[in-house]
């Protein structure tokens, strides 16, 4: 029971780190492409900010992330490279943690659920589930970039047409995927398969 218990505490860590390592891929990408950077928030219902000279940076509860620019227009191309650059974080977040952990620097205890998370925000992050995830956004610009129209437009025209129930399906699925993946990662490493 303790090592659910150790488990569930490392994987609630681990998502809100994984979430700034995540938001922290975009900022990269973002300062690669010569972009300013309005905000970055760290996590909902903010308990505190700072400002790195134009930049707002927030912490707050729930690992969830947001990275904003000031620049104004993106070029489309750009803003598919800033959306690929979290998952892209999480993705060498998996690798990293997996290869110290076969090489036993991390015992498999810790670097399991950090592993989990990582994972859980790829899928999450993947998934064109609601508005809040970065397949989504993806989705979106791809389908500007097809029909040739402003990604404002897009983004604004389907923001006012998803309503409540839209929402809050989104927010389901998001549960739904967040259960199995947990399940999923428990049941994986009582067998031994990391």
């Amino acid at each position: 029971m303790s090592y659910i218990f150790a488990f569930s505490f490392h994987l609630l860590v681990g998502l809100y780190i994984c979430t700034v390592l995540h938001e922290l891929g975009h900022a990269l990408i973002m300062k690669t492409l010569g972009l300013r950077i309005q905000s970055i928030e760290f996590g909902s219902k903010t308990l505190f900010q700072f400002k790195i000279r134009d930049c707002i940076v927030k912490f707050g509860v729930w690992p969830e992330g947001r990275c904003t620019t000031a620049t104004d227009p993106v070029k489309k191309t750009h803003m598919l490279a800033i959306l690929g650059a979290g998952i892209a974080a999480n993705l060498l977040c998996i690798a990293l943690l997996y290869l110290l952990m076969q090489f036993a620097v991390i015992p498999k205890t810790i670097a399991v659920p950090y592993i989990s998370a990582n994972i859980i925000l790829v899928i999450i992050n993947t998934l064109p589930v609601t508005y809040f995830t970065d397949g989504y956004l993806f989705y979106i610009v791809a389908r500007a970039i097809i029909r040739n129209v402003d990604v404002r437009w897009l983004v604004d025209h389907t923001r006012m047409s998803s309503g409540k129930r839209e929402k809050n399906v989104g927010w389901l699925i998001f549960a739904i995927i967040l259960a199995l993946t947990t399940i999923g990662v428990i049941i994986a490493t009582n067998f031994s398969v990391f």
